[in-house]
């Protein structure tokens, strides 16, 4: 069945999922307060006396399109949204045995579910106007009208996307997860399976399962690496969850192609400094006996270059200054505690040491030039003024901030 939503998409939809659900349970759904006793009553016997009609005479057309009319009439006379499921489910399944057994009525019944399908669309967008207006949370109207037009057209990723968006928006996150399942199990175009792919890998990193969100960044990133946004989402995930081995090596990639990029050199200078972490975590704990103290030392240098080459080319604004300032400060730390252990050359480290705190100078002084306010980058200049034995710098400081 193919048709044109005219008034709110622009593509073409092919039902194809064929739903073996009976209409005799039509009549133990819950009737809708507005619906008189008679009108059901009259509704349900002529539903019998159709499906009893369609089954003796199954290549009667007839039969099914005046079965497809009753129940979008009976739609229409339930104001409840969630009470028109039930005939939704009923009459998508009268369209799916239509193109099997009468395929010569199905483009009429297929105007049923389309007119049927605009107006829950229709008030769904409306409902989410409101909310977003209102800034309330999203009401259970507003769901049902979404299940109603995912169940008149199943293989409409549409529907899928603007649940799935109400359930992540109100926190509902193992229902957004579950709704963008359904949508995989049925949509079968690559392109729109791909975008529901990368949704469900957030889906996952937001609700903590990593590892899931990773296997399928990888597995979408390596489908369509011209996506560029797939690619990032990997990277996120790998950071947020402590891969920082794969994050630097993805973030290397990146760079390689897109060299110019800053927003990626910065993001490398701070993985590597989170890998270097790892590594030292490693070494001082002894969970790891094979690390060699020049590799940290290369690791670190890898960010300290990356730090010097954005300070020479570009303007530092106040959080790389900060970033950089911190990297300088945090490494120096950090060797000067691995300089204790023993069998390592601490002559070799303490020059080391000594130079990230004067390439960490300029930054600290710049922080506190440019953000008099902030007491923690005065102290911090204060203290690194301390440890290069600038002591009237120091002194001047602390009688400036009263340390």
């Amino acid at each position: 069945m193919h048709f044109l939503f005219t008034r709110t998409a622009s593509f073409l939809l092919a039902f194809g999922l064929f739903f073996t659900l009976s209409c005799s349970g039509l009549k133990h759904t819950e009737s809708d307060p507005s619906v008189g006793a008679d009108q059901n009553a009259n509704f349900e016997q002529r539903l019998q006396q159709l499906n009893e009609q369609i089954r003796t005479n199954s290549s009667n057309g007839h039969y099914r399109t005046e079965k497809a009319e009753l129940l979008a009439s009976r739609a229409r006379t339930l104001s409840a949204p969630s009470a028109r499921l039930p005939v939704y489910t009923a009459l998508f399944q009268t369209a799916e045995e239509a193109r099997i057994h009468t395929p010569h009525v199905s483009q009429r019944i297929d105007a049923l579910i389309e007119r049927q399908w605009n107006r829950e669309y229709q008030e769904a967008l409306r409902l989410m106007q409101q909310s977003e207006e209102d800034s309330s949370q999203p009401s259970p109207a507003l769901t049902a009208h979404l299940r109603n037009a995912i169940t008149l057209a199943p293989d409409n990723s549409e529907g899928y996307r603007l649940l799935t968006s109400v359930q992540y928006n109100g926190g509902d996150l193992s229902d957004a997860i579950q709704t963008t399942r359904d949508a995989l199990n049925v949509i079968t175009d690559d392109d729109t399976r791909i975008l529901f792919r990368e949704k469900l890998a957030y889906l996952y990193l937001e609700s903590g399962f990593g590892d899931e969100a990773i296997a399928i960044y990888r597995e979408i990133a390596a489908e369509k690496p011209e996506e560029i946004q797939l690619r990032h989402g990997l990277v996120n995930a790998l950071i947020i969850n402590g891969y920082h081995e794969e994050a630097v090596s993805e973030l290397k990639t990146l760079l390689t192609e897109h060299p110019s990029r800053v927003s990626y050199q910065e993001t490398l200078a701070v993985e590597n400094f989170n890998y270097f972490m790892q590594k030292y975590e490693e070494m001082l704990n002894g969970s790891s006996a094979n690390i060699d103290p020049d590799e940290l030392l290369a690791l670190l240098e890898v960010s300290g270059e990356i730090y010097r080459n954005l300070q020479e080319e570009t303007p530092m604004r106040e959080e790389l200054t900060y970033n950089a300032a911190q990297f300088y400060k945090e490494a120096a730390q950090k060797l000067e505690q691995l300089a204790a252990m023993p069998n390592l050359n601490r002559n070799s480290l303490n020059q080391v040491i000594a130079d990230y705190r004067k390439n960490a100078l300029p930054h600290w002084e710049r922080l506190a030039k440019i953000n008099p306010d902030n007491t923690g980058y005065a102290y911090s200049l204060y203290e690194l003024y301390i440890s290069l034995d600038l002591t009237e710098e120091a002194r001047q400081l602390e009688e400036t901030y009263n340390f």
